[in-house]
C-alpha cells in the first residue's frame, strides 16, 4: 500500500474510519504530534514509530495489510550526533570546578 503525499497519514486514518484521539490514545503521543505528521511537518523518529505502530494496530484489527513510514508520507527528524556530541562537552566542562 503506498500512501504518499503530506497528508499521507490523515487519508489513511480517515479510510481506517478513526479519529486522531484513536491514535493519540494507541500512539501515547500528543495530538499535536498527530497533527503535525499529517501536516508534514518533522516529528521525532520516536513519535512516528509510536504513530505507525498505532496505525499498523488498527489496521491487523481489521485484517489488512500493515503499512511502512514510509507509506504514511511523515517526515522524520534524526538527531544530529555532532549538536549531541557538542552538548555534552559544553555540558562537562561547565560542570568542572574552577
Amino acid at each position: 500500500m503506498q500512501v504518499r503525499s503530506a497528508s499521507a497519514l490523515l487519508r489513511l486514518r480517515e479510510r481506517l474510519d478513526i479519529t486522531r484521539e484513536d491514535i493519540v490514545r494507541r500512539a501515547r503521543v500528543s495530538v499535536a504530534t498527530v497533527r503535525n505528521a499529517e501536516k508534514g511537518a518533522t516529528i521525532t523518529r520516536r513519535s512516528a514509530l509510536q504513530i505507525l505502530h498505532a496505525v499498523n494496530s488498527h489496521l491487523r484489527e481489521g485484517n489488512q495489510p500493515e503499512v511502512t513510514l514510509d507509506d504514511l508520507g511523515v517526515v522524520v527528524v534524526e538527531p544530529s550526533c555532532s549538536v549531541s556530541a557538542e552538548r555534552v562537552t559544553a555540558t562537562k566542562q561547565e560542570s568542572r570546578p574552577a
